[in-house]
């Protein structure tokens, strides 16, 4: 089993069947893509009044900025917009949870037929993942109540510069566990294919 990197992650997840992983995989892929879905529809009135889309508004760092956005949504939009930062709650926890699980697979296949290193920045691939869901609750936190507060007529620039400041390590976070997924298995699946 090795030794207890990043938290005892990789043991969590070594100590889990293969085929219990592909399953819990496809059925975080299955949940990931119908909560995608789900945030797009009801993101569609937001978009339409081409006042901003929700990473304009992930982003918007500042009161001015997000009254702006807000604003131009109009209150179709405002609530469309809430709905899809509620569901993103689902949609976060079966991304982290997939990533997770594929850096950790991908991180014992490569410790099998690669190096212990590889292996090891699996663990840290996945912790990413983890950590990226924890930054996108943050972030839907602060983008409601932003939402709130306008209703209000009292936007904070204390939740807008929060909800931008968890935003970025976030897409961060995320991009290099995808890297790390797709690179190590696209060189593990070559490996195999050349021998």
């Amino acid at each position: 089993m090795g030794r207890d990197y990043r938290g005892g992650m990789n043991r969590i997840i070594e100590s889990i069947p293969r085929r219990a992983r592909v399953i819990v995989m496809l059925a975080a892929a299955a949940a990931a893509v119908w909560l995608w879905l789900a945030m797009a529809e009801a993101m569609e009135p937001a978009e339409a009044t081409g006042g901003g889309d929700i990473v304009s508004f992930e982003f918007a760092a500042t009161a001015a900025r997000a009254t702006e956005i807000l604003g131009g949504w109009g209150d179709v939009g405002r609530r469309g917009a809430a709905r899809a930062i509620r569901l993103d709650y689902g949609f976060l926890i079966v991304y982290a949870t997939l990533l997770a699980l594929l850096a950790g697979s991908v991180a014992m296949a490569a410790r099998q037929r690669v190096s212990d290193r590889i292996y090891r920045l699996g663990w840290t691939a996945a912790a990413l993942a983890v950590g990226a869901g924890a930054l996108d609750a943050i972030e839907n936190t602060m983008l409601l109540a932003t939402i709130g507060r306008y209703d209000a007529g009292e936007i904070s620039g204390a939740h807008t510069a929060v909800a931008a400041l968890a935003a970025g390590p976030k897409f961060v976070f995320l991009i290099l566990t995808i890297v790390y997924v797709v690179g190590v298995a696209g060189y593990l699946w070559s490996k195999r294919l050349s021998s």
